[in-house]
């Protein structure tokens, strides 16, 4: 329906898990909407989900979509971390997410419900070797992320959207692109609130 009403005709869903009761059914997943088209998908399994989680909730993961912008292409990884299975799952996925950006022909975005908080900012944790989610793409040198550094302004958290105290939900960019605006949308018809970017794209690139 968002598709339609707001004049994205390229559409990919990734539905994680279905319940259904009667006549109502619940689909819980990744989705991405383009106006621009899609030239390939694929699904991204991460790992580390315990299997209590998948039952409990579905299993988290991603999909990655080979965007066109004209003559040239991005991947984007649409995600979702795993909440229940701790700060030690998430590593392990930013930790495949990285790899996989290393793999790809293409420069890499990465969006979505990290469940994670970067070192310095409200609620942040480690694992028990003192890795943390955000860091782990620190560290890549692949990409940026706003709020880029230890502080965040209340502005920036994005959850709960009744009451935000933390910052969870990202977009990661390519090092040599650029935010034009980083805001995050203060409507609730989510529990997370909406993080929205204008991002430019140099020039030189493929």
């Amino acid at each position: 329906r968002v598709a339609v009403r707001a004049g994205y005709p390229f559409v990919v869903e990734q539905r994680m898990i279905d319940y259904r009761v009667l006549l109502w059914t619940w689909r819980f997943g990744n989705a991405v909407l383009s106006r621009q088209p899609i030239a390939a998908v694929q699904g991204v399994e991460l790992p580390g989900e315990p299997l209590w989680d998948k039952l409990m909730v579905g299993a988290t993961g991603g999909v990655a979509c080979d965007i066109q912008l004209g003559a040239r292409t991005f991947r984007l990884f649409a995600v979702h971390l795993s909440a229940m299975g701790g700060e030690p799952v998430r590593v392990q996925s930013a930790r495949a997410l990285v790899a996989a950006a290393a793999a790809s022909p293409w420069p890499v975005v990465i969006a979505g419900d990290l469940n994670a908080t970067a070192p310095g900012l409200p609620d942040a944790v480690s694992d028990s070797a003192g890795a943390n989610t955000l860091a782990v793409f620190d560290a890549s040198g692949r990409f940026q992320r706003s709020p880029p550094g230890a502080t965040a302004a209340e502005s920036q958290f994005t959850y709960s959207a009744l009451l935000p105290v933390r910052v969870i939900d990202w977009i990661l960019i390519p090092k040599s692109w650029r935010f034009l605006s980083y805001t995050v949308d203060a409507s609730r018809i989510s529990d997370h609130r909406a993080v929205v970017a204008d991002i430019a794209v140099p020039a030189a690139e493929p």
